[in-house]
Parts: structure tokens; sequence; C-alpha cells
């Protein structure tokens, strides 16, 4: 009897088995009974937040350089070789002048500053620069006639005609630092490059030393008898204006990292200085400086 009802039992639960495994599913992947507050919903896959791309706003920049100019330096208040022993020549309209013109001064540019884009085309930058020091010189040489005493101590109408020569050389030294606003339109990029162009304004802080001397011998037959000399030096400090035009490209490296070729014309107005130079006032000025540059630097965009 036993064995009996255990062989009804296995026969059912293999059939119920069997009923389980066949029943169709629902639609929404519930098969079994109970309520709807115990099924599961399918949890979906959230899509990943796109990140936010934005253009840089700011950047920093540094730059080095190399310009060139043509010094044209003057003086004013006193005639070299004239006023400063004019009791000695004969006849001033008699002293002849020999003055050496000056060479072309070749400076070096460094420094950095920080810049703002406006728009994908406009930018301005604020630029702080240190210029190496320029050399500025007149010098020249002149002659007279002159009536001196046999040992050249002064002028003596009963003494002798000497022929009397001099050297005149009158040296300036600007030492200048730059700061400038700066202003820049960027033109159609084409590929990496973005050739743009450019204006600056601001002013020059600059330091202006000053060495004068003047040499003077009497030309002999056999040599040539020191006479006399005359030095002077002293240094100042100006501010004055400054303006620049611009003209480039840059070579984009990396998103961030800008390659910045460019010419650059300088104009800075002139500096002077006043020194008294064996009794004449006399006034040293540097003239306008027009200045060539050839830059280049690296610029790097921050947010």
């Amino acid at each position: 009897m036993f064995k009996k009802s255990f062989s009804v039992a296995l026969t059912i639960g293999a059939l119920a088995t069997g009923l389980i495994a066949s029943a169709p599913a629902t639609a929404d992947g519930w098969w079994g009974r109970g309520s709807v507050k115990d099924r599961r919903a399918a949890v979906p896959v959230p899509a990943p937040a796109p990140i936010p791309d934005y253009a840089a706003r700011w950047y920093l920049r540094g730059d080095f350089g190399v310009g060139f100019s043509k010094p044209d330096p003057s003086e004013n208040g006193m005639v070299y070789g004239q006023n400063l022993y004019q009791w000695d020549a004969e006849d001033l309209s008699k002293v002849r002048y020999h003055w050496l013109p000056n060479d072309t001064e070749t400076t070096f540019i460094y420094g950095g500053g920080i810049g703002y884009y406006w728009t994908p085309h406009l930018r301005t930058d604020i630029t702080i620069e240190k210029i190496s020091e320029r050399k500025l010189r007149i010098r020249g040489t002149y002659n007279y006639e002159a009536l001196l005493d046999e040992e050249y101590h002064a002028p003596d109408q009963q003494g002798h005609r000497h022929l009397v020569s001099g050297e005149t050389d009158d040296k300036g030294k600007l030492d200048s630092g730059l700061f400038l606003f700066n202003a820049y339109f960027d033109l159609a990029r084409n590929g990496p490059l973005t050739p743009y162009v450019g204006a600056g304004v601001g002013f020059a802080v600059s330091k202006l030393s000053r060495t004068f001397a003047n040499y003077e011998y009497v030309e002999g037959d056999s040599e040539d008898n020191f006479l006399r000399q005359t030095r002077a030096s002293g240094s100042t400090h100006n501010v004055t204006f400054a303006a620049a035009l611009m003209a480039g490209v840059s070579y984009s490296i990396t998103p961030v990292t800008m390659l910045d070729l460019n010419y650059r014309y300088l104009y800075i107005s002139g500096s002077d200085i006043d020194l008294n130079i064996n009794g004449v006032e006399s006034n040293f000025s540097t003239g306008d400086i027009h200045e060539h540059q050839v830059r280049v630097g690296l610029r790097w965009n921050i947010q």
C-alpha cells in the first residue's frame, strides 16, 4: 500500500513540474500569481551625462624678441668744441668738424602678460616687458687755430699759432621697461594656423645715463701735446608714451598651448637729460625711438 501511494505522489509531482515549465509568460515577464505591487520592474541603465565643452576665456603669454633701430640722439645748449673753450679760437667760424654716424642698435626684448578672449575673433592683453640697454652716441673730431704760449697754458697774443685738435664723445645709455595694453583681431583660421593683426598703447619707464668727454691736444711736428679735457656724467628717469602695431600668426600646438610668431613696430617718445658741463647747461635727448622687432612666444589658454 505504501509503495503504491509513493508512486502516485511521484507521478503527480512530475506532472506539476511539467505544467509550470510549459506555462506562458505574461507581457511584462511576470508568470506567477500575486498582486501587482509584488512584481519587480526592470531597472533601466542611465545614459552617460555629456561633459560640457567650455571655450577658454583667459590666457597667459610669454615672449622673446630682437629689435633693430637707428638712434638719433641730439644735444642742445652747447656747441661741441666751441663754447667750452671759445676764448682760444681766433675765429669760431673756422672750427671744422667731422661727425661719425651712429650704428644700427640691436636690442633684446622679453616679458609676459595676461589676456582675455572677448569673442572668437577679438582678444586683449596687458603685457610687461624689459628692453635691453640701448646705446646712443654723438662723437666726432674738430680742429681750429689758436695763439698759445710755449706751455700751451693760456692764449697769448704774442704767442705762436698752433693747430688745436679735439675729440668729442657724448654717450647715452637707455634702459627701459615697457607697459602696453594690446588688442588683437584673429582672422579666419586655416587649420592650426590663425593669422592676426593688433595694436597697443601704453608707456615706457626709462633710465637714461649720460657720460660726456672732450679732449684737446696741440698738433706738433713730431708728437701731439695734450692740452686739456672736460668730463661730466649723470642719470635720470623718464616716463614716456609708447605705442605698437603688430601682425603675426599663431599655431595651435595643443588645444591649450599656442606658438606665436609676429612682427611688431614699436614707438617710444624721446627721453632727455640735463648736465652742467664746464659751466655750460647742456641737454642730451635720445630722440623718438622707432624700432622694428621680430618676436616669438607661447600662449597658454586657461578657463
